[in-house]
């Protein structure tokens, strides 16, 4: 197992997930007990002043975030060995291995329920000026009949002056990218509102969406 460099007051138990930036580890506060989730930046990109700015970027936003759809920032650490966000930690799967792996299409009531938890909680990052821009069901936990939404990690404040992507760099998972995203263009909160529409398409029916693209 991966370990995280030592993080004063916090005992990492064990790697739960990993992405494009950073890997996600399960920990124990060492006094309270209590169980957290700390993201840290690739070790390979801790010199990459673009992708510290964005790990940075992604912590600024969890502090404004208040939601409780949204998973909750609770401390981050800038060390000489590494970039840290400790969130709270949701015990649960994601929406897309519990569609594929549990409920198959998810029943008409029990599906509403859930997709209105995403709303909200798109609908709250939103009103605070920033766009997800990774809606899909990966970045989606479900844990009892609760839903809750992570990984802020390309989102973009709607009047940031860098909100466009370089050209040709596509950021986002395609099957569920809006034309504008695959086409590197500038994007609004219509982006979001387009990756729900396929969140929701494989909520019921238990298939990617596009799938003619692979």
């Amino acid at each position: 197992i991966k370990k995280l460099p030592d993080l004063p007051g916090y005992k990492v138990l064990k790697k739960i997930g990993s992405g494009g930036m950073g890997d996600v580890f399960l920990a124990e506060h060492n006094l309270l007990g209590n169980k957290v989730a700390i993201k840290s930046l690739h070790s390979n990109l801790v010199a990459d002043k673009n992708f510290i700015d964005r790990f940075i970027r992604e912590a600024k936003l969890l502090t404004t975030l208040s939601h409780p759809n949204i998973v909750r920032l609770i401390d981050f650490k800038h060390q000489k060995d590494g970039l840290f966000i400790i969130m709270e930690y949701v015990e649960g799967q994601t929406l897309e291995d519990y569609v594929k792996k549990i409920s198959g299409p998810i029943p008409e009531k029990k599906l509403i329920s859930l997709f209105l938890q995403i709303l909200d909680a798109i609908s709250h990052a939103h009103e605070k000026g920033f766009v997800h821009r990774d809606v899909k069901p990966g970045n989606i936990i479900v844990c009892d009949d609760k839903i809750k939404v992570l990984d802020f990690g390309v989102a973009k404040e709607l009047e940031s002056d860098d909100f466009l992507t370089q050209t040709g760099v596509l950021v986002g998972t395609r099957f569920f990218m809006s034309p504008e995203q695959i086409n590197a263009e500038k994007i609004d909160y219509l982006t979001d509102i387009y990756s729900l529409g396929l969140t929701l398409f494989y909520m019921a029916t238990g298939q990617l969406p596009n799938s003619s693209l692979t």
